[in-house]
């Protein structure tokens, strides 16, 4: 008796197509994450000065005395870029008596600019929670520069703070309408 079995298994040409499907499915997989993570990092550096805007004003207010915001290299005085660890100190920067009573840790990858009225590097907030004329936007731009990933934090006079929106739809976050984000 001799009995017929079906073999069972793939054939090369099958196990050829699998992987190449497998493949494709992960070069889409890859691409969307780095994507994600782009827009999460934007996303995470504005948020960090949101905060740290939001607290310097709170300080200001609930102490009713000046409260600075600054960039700082070793965490204690006003020197540096808006990437690295920012501070927030009691008082103007460069007075003797002020000291810094809070921190945040800097943005890894990117850089961030404040552009404001009066070209100062620091944000100052008065005992009544407004600025010193300090009106101004933090700019968040991604080491490709990448405008798709670029983000904006926009503080008024009043000390309020404000996340960028992409207003007419281009991909591209925008100061005001019609004025997009540039790096």
């Amino acid at each position: 008796m001799c009995r017929s079995q079906k073999e069972q298994g793939q054939t090369l040409f099958e196990l050829t197509i699998t992987l190449i499907i497998l493949s494709l499915l992960g070069s889409l997989s890859i691409q969307g994450m780095q994507h994600l993570i782009k827009k999460e990092r934007g996303r995470v550096a504005i948020n960090r000065l949101l905060v740290a805007t939001q607290e310097t004003r709170h300080m200001a207010l609930s102490g009713r005395k000046i409260m600075t915001l600054c960039p700082s290299n070793d965490g204690t005085a006003c020197d540096g870029t808006w990437e690295k660890r920012l501070v927030i100190i009691n008082g103007r920067p460069g007075d003797k008596d002020s000291r810094t009573v809070s921190s945040f840790s800097g943005t890894d990858k990117g850089s961030v600019e404040w552009r404001s009225f009066r070209e100062d590097n620091f944000l100052q907030m008065q005992g009544n929670g407004l600025t010193l004329g300090q009106n101004g936007t933090f700019i968040y731009c991604p080491e490709d520069k990448d405008l798709r990933y670029a983000q904006a934090l926009i503080v008024n006079k009043s000390g309020r703070a404000r996340v960028a929106e992409d207003l007419d739809g281009d991909g591209i976050k925008d100061l005001r309408k019609g004025v997009p984000v540039n790096c």
